[in-house]
């Protein structure tokens, strides 16, 4: 996945941490471990006291700041097209919210009353970013600090912010062993404190360099495998529908024949992750299934074990029906459930992906509010995700669709051992049916897919071939 999403904590992913394996299937539908998954690179290191890197996050947040909470909007164009990277001197970290971490600890401080940071996996976090997204106030506040560095409380509008204000001030002008600050003027109702800061380091180490609030992870204990629910009937003819849709996506060929590739910034070369094959995944179910009583949501968690520096991340794609989601793997075609769609059940999700995957261990973390959902519907996908979509850049759409035209009508995963299979979706209908590229974007992108020369007439290939160069 990419160091690229929208209401929660912004969290992008670096690319460097999805290089967590993969499922290929060899031309006999043998599934096997593939030997040429792209080797890890290291994350970007931000230093978030940079004096450049502070300054490019002010001039960002001034000219930006509405692409975080618009769904339309010239600013949120803007960054779906060049992504956020061209706006910073210096490489962003694998999580974008790391470079607001000088304001947001302070503001978790202050507003800690309205927060929920440490759910412990059972319930629902509640960050800062949920609360700007819901209370207009708190985010003006927040852009105006990022802006000017001053914080601005009064009694009348606030107690329990006053006084996290006030304590945290008289902190940072007496024995700074909690906060700094550069100056503070306290009137009768009112505090106006400057670069206030939270002293000392934060627990966690998200990516290198600079040590950096890791959001206070879960810690989960291990314990035995998380399970999905038993099924129901109808949920079981779900479950095999998903399957064999997933199956006719070609997806798990074109990963095995080579569509993963690392995120590359602003659209300079083909690129293609998880996040990608997420949201390709689930544009292509709902292109045959239509969005009648089923939902889709983008699951993201971000995960490190015991002794790891950094934090690893992936994405994946979930179907939402009957209020139970379904977790499918683009990368195998694998479909699991039922789960509550609650925070257990996402915990429940994760947790079976990182076993079946050998990352599961004990006194797991799980970073910032994570697993959590994000549909590039709602406000934190942009700003979790600076590198586009694939079909928002020309040489991804061109490295998708020579997948594509590799593994157009081929069979090599097996017919999936269930019933009823959906029409066009068995083996000799797999093998004489062409391929639309544009079934694996949104509506108003497929004009942009198609018109491409490399995503033209695509055939099927020779039957059972699957895996061609």
């Amino acid at each position: 996945m990419s160091t690229g999403m929208k209401a929660g904590t912004f969290t992008w992913i670096c690319a460097a941490t999805i290089s967590i394996g993969a499922l290929a299937f060899s031309r006999s539908a043998q599934a096997m471990q593939s030997g040429s998954w792209p080797p890890p690179k290291p994350c970007a290191q931000w230093l978030r006291n940079d004096p450049a890197n502070q300054a490019d996050v002010r001039a960002f947040v001034a000219s930006y700041w509405p692409a975080f909470w618009c769904d339309e909007c010239p600013e949120r164009e803007s960054l779906e097209l060049s992504g956020a990277g061209v706006h910073f001197r210096n490489p962003l970290p694998g999580d974008i919210t790391l470079i607001f971490d000088p304001w947001v600890r302070v503001f978790e401080r202050l507003y800690a009353n309205r927060l929920v940071l440490n759910p412990g996996g059972t319930g629902s976090t509640y960050d800062l970013w949920d609360l700007m997204k819901d209370d207009l106030a708190v985010r003006e506040s927040f852009r105006v600090y990022v802006l000017t560095d001053q914080i601005s409380t009064s009694s009348t509008t606030g107690t329990d912010v006053f006084v996290a204000h006030y304590l945290l001030s008289y902190d940072a002008v007496t024995i700074s062993s909690v906060a700094t600050v550069a100056s503070v003027v306290v009137l009768d109702d009112a505090i106006q404190s400057n670069a206030l800061r939270m002293a000392g380091p934060a627990t966690g180490v998200p990516s290198g360099g600079d040590p950096s609030d890791a959001g206070l992870p879960v810690t989960d204990g291990g314990g035995p495998a998380a399970e999905p629910g038993t099924p129901t009937q109808t949920e079981q003819e779900l479950m095999c529908k998903l399957r064999y849709l997933a199956r006719s996506s070609q997806l798990a060929c074109m990963k095995a024949n080579g569509l993963w590739t690392a995120d590359v910034p602003n659209c300079s070369g083909a690129s293609f992750d998880c996040d990608d094959f997420s949201d390709a995944m689930i544009r292509w179910i709902l292109a045959h299934q239509g969005q009648g009583g089923m939902a889709n949501e983008r699951m993201l968690f971000r995960w490190r074990c015991p002794g790891q520096p950094a934090f690893e991340g992936h994405w994946m794609p979930v179907m939402v029906i009957g209020g139970k989601c379904y977790l499918i793997d683009p990368y195998t075609g694998e479909v699991v459930g039922p789960f509550p769609k609650t925070p257990s059940g996402r915990l429940a999700m994760a947790k079976w992906w990182l076993q079946k995957m050998g990352h599961w261990c004990e006194g797991i973390e799980w970073d910032r509010g994570t697993p959590k959902f994000s549909n590039p519907g709602s406000e934190d996908f942009h700003g979790r995700e600076p590198t586009p979509l694939w079909y928002l850049c020309a040489e991804s759409i061109a490295h998708f669709c020579r997948k594509l035209r590799a593994c157009c009508g081929s069979t090599a995963i097996p017919q999936p051992n269930c019933s009823p299979a959906p029409p066009w979706a068995s083996d000799p209908e797999l093998r004489q049916l062409g391929c639309d590229p544009g079934q694996y974007v949104r509506d108003r992108d497929k004009h942009r897919v198609r018109n491409t020369a490399a995503c033209q007439d695509i055939p099927p290939i020779t039957a059972g071939a699957g895996l061609g160069s």
